[in-house]
């Protein structure tokens, strides 16, 4: 059946109506009544609302009355409950327009929500229960919507006096004395087909073709009728869900992060953790991938803590995401996983192989790890590899400005001989790992100078270079000498009392350095202007162990 249109001059008589019948209503204004004013501000300011601009939100139940003053607002009542037993209005809207007010519980009153010369106010989800009187009161207001509300238990569920269009389906009209009073009024009652009118718990209609509506309307007076009555209570469909799950990935022990990555091993467990939105249509699955250069998982469907057991070491890429019930797929996320079951690689710089030490000695190693380094420590064995002394296994290293691992060791603490110089580092996952090299010590040994420095012109700086060596008579190899305890002294042949260059070992310019790959020490020396040749001695210990000398030409 359609609505009957109002004739201009029936609309005309309605408005006159409007403009001179007298109501015996008046606005409350109790003692504890909460304000929202006409310039947005809250009387009292104690009373729980919460204002964000045009928004005003609910944070405890009110236990009062609340007069809304301004418009174009929305009071949102999460779920928040309106009540005071034998107050006169929950709600009163008085020449007020485009407001919403949704999601609160109202009851107690005498009657519920009072909307009086509005329009476009928007009654929307709240639960008017138990009021005395009415549930909803219009009068004299055009255009509002009242929709997907339960008013119940109530004298009047809804009263409209004098007001037109105003759009009302999709409530639920429960035990109440009189579902609807309407006195010179017309409204809209339903949505059309299929979406449908409200549930009316007296309404005796049957519904042969099972659509959930009923097949005859729910007449309210002549004027009237919920053409589409539905036949159970009405309950809100969640609005779509357009976001997507949300997932963190967690990484169990053991692991060490090294900058934007996360090291770990084969025992270390990982796992996702994923939430849908709130009101939204839940978590369908998770997943993730395992992947690098050599190494492809593909997608794999989350269910319990996972590991990279069995997997090469090395830098892995791990994606993972969340589609939720809606189909609402996750961006995925990145996360870099470095696999470390293995040891450090260990390379003892000094001494070289077969080298012969004297004096003290800077054992020096270059140590790498797929994750991180956590000691390295050198022991100084026989030859064999057996233990000499405790004091001798284990000595700690100490990592150096440029990355080295460094342990100062005397030699004179063993008697001349053949050795092993052992070193053991180990990361912090515990993988450890050795290396070795073997070594003489020849304190009291012959050494042979093998004088490395050739013509040079004059006037400029040259390296001075020389090789110390183990006599043949010693040891037939003649093994390089690592000494880092000599003094090496410069002077013109024809001046001796003259020193120009002192160099011992270090990093300054003018300091000797050894170089364990071509076997050499070298020291840096600016010469005169004119060809001279010059004298070098090599001092250990303040005894004389070699010279020789060099030129210099134009």
């Amino acid at each position: 059946m359609k609505l009957k249109v109002v004739s201009g001059i029936k609309l005309t008589l309605l408005l006159v109506s409007m403009i001179t019948v007298a109501f015996n209503i008046q606005l409350a204004h109790a003692e504890d009544t909460v304000y929202i004013r006409a310039d947005g501000t809250i009387s009292p300011v104690s009373a729980p609302i919460n204002r964000i601009g045009d928004v005003y939100t609910l944070t405890a139940d009110v236990y009062d009355s609340i007069v809304v003053q301004r418009s174009n607002i929305v009071i949102d009542g999460c779920g928040y409950t309106v009540r005071k037993i034998g107050g006169m209005r929950g709600f009163t809207f008085s020449s007020v327009s485009n407001i919403t007010v949704r999601k609160a519980v109202i009851t107690s009153f005498s009657c519920g929500i009072f909307i009086y010369h509005s329009s476009n106010i928007t009654i929307l989800e709240n639960n008017i229960i138990q009021n005395i009187d009415d549930g909803i009161l219009v009068s004299s207001s055009n255009g509002n919507s009242i929709i997907a509300n339960n008013i119940t238990n109530t004298n009047n569920g809804i009263r409209l006096l004098y007001s037109l269009e105003n759009k009302i389906y999709h409530n639920n009209f429960i035990s109440n004395t009189h579902q609807v009073i309407s006195s010179h009024a017309e409204n809209i009652w339903d949505d059309n087909y299929p979406s449908g009118g409200n549930y009316w718990s007296d309404y005796l209609g049957s519904d042969l073709n099972f659509d959930g509506i009923g097949d005859a309307p729910y007449v309210i007076n002549i004027d009237n009728q919920d053409r589409y009555p539905l036949m159970s209570p009405w309950i809100p469909v969640p609005p779509p869900d357009g976001t997507p799950p949300t997932t963190a990935l967690t990484v169990g022990d053991p692991k060490f992060i090294v900058e934007d990555k996360t090291c770990l091993t084969w025992a270390t467990q990982m796992t996702l953790l994923s939430e849908d939105n709130a009101g939204g249509s839940g978590l369908a699955s998770s997943a993730y991938r395992i992947h690098n250069s050599i190494y492809d998982s593909y997608w794999i469907t989350y269910a319990i803590p996972f590991n990279l057991d069995g997997l090469a070491d090395g830098l892995y890429i791990i994606n993972y995401n969340s589609t939720d019930n809606e189909g609402n797929i996750e961006t995925t996320k990145t996360a870099n996983i470095i696999l470390d079951n293995s040891p450090p690689l260990i390379t003892i710089e000094v001494p070289a192989q077969y080298d012969a030490l004297q004096d003290g000695v800077t054992f020096s190693a270059s140590v790498s790890d797929l994750s991180a380094v956590a000691s390295v420590a050198f022991s100084v064995r026989d030859e064999q590899g057996n233990t000499i002394l405790p004091e001798f296994e284990s000595m700690p290293a100490a990592l150096s400005s440029n990355g080295k691992w460094n342990l100062l060791f005397s030699t004179t603490r063993l008697p001349d001989g053949f050795y092993l110089c052992v070193s053991d580092g180990t990361d912090v996952f515990g993988n450890a790992g050795t290396a070795s090299v073997q070594f003489s010590i020849r304190n009291w040994a012959c050494i042979e100078l093998l004088p490395s420095s050739e013509s040079n012109k004059a006037g400029r700086t040259m390296p001075v270079k020389f090789s110390l060596r183990i006599g043949e008579a010693v040891d037939p190899t003649k093994p390089f000498v690592w000494n880092q305890e000599l003094e090496i002294i410069i002077y013109e042949k024809t001046n001796p009392q003259k020193i120009l260059q002192t160099s011992v070992y270090g990093a300054k310019t003018t300091n000797y350095r050894i170089n364990s790959l071509t076997e050499l020490y070298i020291t840096n020396f600016q010469t005169s202007r004119k060809p001279t040749t010059y004298v070098v001695e090599i001092l250990r210990k303040g005894m004389l162990i070699g010279k020789f000398e060099f030129l210099t030409v134009k």
